[in-house]
């Protein structure tokens, strides 16, 4: 959550709201920091030019540094637009295919689950505000090992 309020802080915002709901987690800012081909790019985190054994490995280090959530949105618009981008990652599936996989003893590459369980859309905004938004959904209870 903190890279969430980090990145808003970097990108110029002097306002950032966090609200807590039930067990979701919104982050807004008045900064736009992401048009469509920002948010196409935030879609291929930690995506590199690896082989595929190279990028299992680091698709179970990376999906599981995400394990704060369930379901992440990220949410842009710019003030006089009538489109917003959302751009939503299914973390809950990823989590379930790399533990299938791990079992059947098969890694999975990284660029695979994005491209599945990830996706863009360009919808009508209701907002009145530029801004981007970000909603940690399903937020996964942290307990603690005695």
């Amino acid at each position: 959550m903190r890279e969430y309020v980090q990145n808003a802080v970097d990108s110029g915002a002097t306002l950032i709201r966090i609200k807590l709901t039930g067990n979701s987690i919104i982050i807004r800012d008045g900064r736009l920091r992401h048009d469509v081909r920002g948010i196409v790019k935030a879609r291929r985190f930690g995506v590199s030019q690896k082989n595929s054994s190279e990028q299992s490995d680091s698709a179970d280090r990376d999906i599981q540094r995400h394990d704060l959530c369930n379901r992440l949105l990220i949410t842009s618009y710019s003030a006089g637009d009538t489109m917003q981008s959302v751009l939503e990652f299914n973390f809950s599936a990823m989590k379930k295919r790399l533990e299938t996989d791990k079992k059947k003893g098969i890694g999975t590459p990284l660029h695979e689950l994005i491209e599945r369980y990830t996706r863009l859309k360009i919808e009508p905004s209701l907002a009145k505000m530029t801004g981007t938004t970000v909603e940690l959904e399903e937020v996964v209870p942290i307990t603690s090992e005695a």
